[in-house]
């Protein structure tokens, strides 16, 4: 982060002979429109030329950053962003800046001329001025990746409720502050509604979006609070605001939304951190450059009176005197999340509306299914009770891991379902010979080798069913798969089931090296059985399941040391048309992030099969 400060002075040799002592050895010293040892003379001609002498002649800015932002950037790189700071808001001043590095907190002075160069004009001392730089210094702080100095606690104290105020003074502990406080985590990752309706569904806050409003739903609240009372921030416009800065923000550097989406999966098991408001590093304002391809005011639409009405789980629960607040609390899980989380397969009907896959009359939201064929509904709670055969207690408990709702059965007896909606499709696969005998047959016909199979089907990689279909999955939770079926016989056809938001398989290497594979085969092929040994290896391994560039981005996200990859085709003639499309859009994406990309030919990868570059590689097949 980096804190602000001004003075003024009607001398202006004493700053500018300050600005020209050397601090630290690395200290960096340059100007605009003047030169640095002559500072004085030419600010006096300046200031002479347009008749504007008396009163202050300088205004002295000093823009200290953090040790961390100190730690891990260059002085080059702080002392840009001082230059940029002086040029956003004194065009046409005489300025001179020096980095000084000798603490542990670099800090920039800059030294500007008040008179204005070309109009003759003087800044003036206004109280107004040391906020617009600060607000300047941040915006340019988090365009150059730096933290951000977090003053949103006291502006968001100052419009809470005068009893909250008093209560947070006192220690106490509030609903609608700590409301406030993820939904500010929550603006400052989203770029949309609906993302943004996600993240609060994590912290267990429920957004209900409308036409003209949006309310918040607070666990254990019945009673909304509408955005508009909590601020500006808040309500639909001040969040389309946050939404174009995001997705500017992820525009020219897209690794960091799953490095902030991280620290909301933290905030939503652990709580807020003690320090008010730690995401607000993530902030930046909007510079007014609209994206046209994306309209921010758009939302999936959820009924109010549907999320909210009242499902025979309900009324059975409540019979047997469930806390209302843990129904809620069940109740207000995503029942998308929970099919994502167990894989069960969804997918999009012809009107657009989610769908269970093999049950396609049976339609999802968040908070609701509805069976199409006989009209009824229920929440995340039926849905549960018929995935794991369960009482509708079980499930709530399940949901909540409140295992001591259990002990209600003891005494006020099951929560049983009346009836069932429908039964969610389980894969027909068949025993395990069988299954395994099918992989090795479809892996041998792609040219990979038949002792795979028992591995992927154990480390559900892999799964078969009766009629011969065979499904490729990720190994860390599949998003999306790949399907093969065999027509005619002898010939595998392929078809892409969903869309990939994780590698097919991925291993971090001790060094900075990655291989990267294209497909599951090529992977297959030149890795083997060595995916599954356990050992560790020198050189990282990350397998493609469909070609996405945005698996890569994550990967190198996630991976801050890796600083190479190698590109492996999936045929030895070389790349294909989409393999080259996708090499030469990650090596121009990457390389602002000092990351290297390399096509390597299977000749290679064969000397590295048999040890021939283990030393430069340290892969063991």
């Amino acid at each position: 982060m980096a804190v602000v400060s001004i003075k003024w002075s009607k001398d202006a040799s004493a700053y500018l002979k300050y600005v020209q002592r050397e601090r630290g050895e690395d200290d960096i010293t340059s100007s605009s429109d003047c030169s640095v040892e002559n500072a004085q003379s030419d600010f006096e001609n300046v200031r002479k030329e347009h008749r504007n002498e008396k009163g202050n002649q300088t205004l002295h800015i000093v823009q200290s950053f953090s040790p961390e932002d100190s730690q891990n950037s260059t002085p080059e790189q702080l002392h840009a962003v001082g230059i940029s700071l002086a040029e956003e808001n004194f065009k046409g001043h005489q300025f001179v800046i020096r980095t000084h590095t000798d603490k542990a907190h670099f800090h920039n002075h800059i030294v500007v001329n008040t008179v204005n160069a070309e109009t003759g004009k003087k800044i003036e001392n206004k109280r107004s001025l040391i906020q617009k730089l600060r607000d300047s210094s941040d915006k340019l702080c988090a365009e150059n990746g730096l933290s951000v100095i977090n003053r949103d606690a006291n502006e968001r104290a100052a419009r809470l409720p005068f009893k909250v105020q008093q209560m947070i003074r006192r220690g106490g502990k509030s609903y609608i502050f700590d409301l406030v406080q993820k939904a500010d985590v929550a603006r400052s990752i989203a770029s949309s509604f609906d993302e943004y309706r996600d993240i609060l569904q994590s912290f267990k806050i429920r957004a209900v979006i409308e036409e003209k409003n949006i309310s918040y739903f607070y666990p254990g609240h019945d009673k909304a609070k509408r955005g508009s009372k909590l601020g500006k921030n808040y309500d639909k416009a001040g969040l389309i605001e946050a939404f174009k800065s995001n997705d500017e923000k992820y525009a020219k550097r897209p690794e960091l939304k799953s490095l902030f989406l991280k620290h909301a999966d933290t905030i939503a098991k652990h709580g807020m951190p003690p320090a008010p408001g730690d995401a607000g590093k993530f902030t930046n304002p909007w510079s007014g450059k609209d994206h046209p391809f994306k309209d921010h005011t758009q939302y999936t639409k959820i009924e109010r009176r549907k999320s909210e009405k009242s499902f025979h789980s309900d009324r059975e629960l409540k019979r047997i005197s469930v806390p209302a607040s843990e129904i809620r609390k069940a109740r207000e899980a995503s029942i998308l999340v929970y099919c994502d989380r167990n894989k069960i397969a969804l997918t999009k009907n012809q009107n657009g509306e989610t769908v269970i896959k093999g049950r396609e009359f049976v339609s999802v939201t968040d908070f609701e299914f509805k069976n199409n064929k006989n009209g009824t509904s229920g929440s995340l709670i039926d849905l549960v009770a018929v995935h794991r055969n369960m009482t509708l207690l079980q499930a709530t408990a399940h949901i909540t891991g409140n295992e001591k709702l259990l002990l209600l059965e003891e005494h006020m007896g099951e929560a049983k379902r009346k009836y069932t909606s429908f039964y969610i499709p389980r894969p027909d696969r068949p025993d395990w010979k069988t299954g395994v005998a099918q992989v090795s047959r479809f892996l041998s016909s792609n040219g990979a080798s038949p002792s795979l199979a028992p591995h992927l089907l154990s480390n559900k990689m892999a799964q078969t069913n009766k009629g011969g279909l065979i499904r490729l999955l990720a190994k860390d939770g599949a998003t999306a798969a790949l399907e093969f079926f065999e027509k005619p016989p002898g010939q595998w056809k392929k078809r892409n089931h969903g869309k990939s938001t994780t590698p097919f398989y991925s291993e971090r290497g001790s060094s900075r090296k990655t291989l990267l594979f294209t497909d599951p085969f090529s992977l297959f092929r030149h890795v083997g059985e060595s995916l599954f040994s356990g050992k560790k290896r020198d050189v990282g391994l990350l397998g493609l399941l469909d070609g996405s560039d945005t698996v890569v981005h994550h990967f190198v996200a996630e991976h801050p040391r890796v600083d190479t990859l190698y590109f492996v085709p999936s045929h030895s003639s070389g790349m294909s048309k989409v393999e080259l499309d996708l090499f030469n859009n990650l090596k121009f994406k990457l390389k602002n992030f000092g990351i290297g990309i390399e096509s390597v030919t299977h000749e290679r990868m064969h000397d590295i099969a048999l040890g021939k570059e283990e030393r430069e590689f340290g892969l063991s097949l």
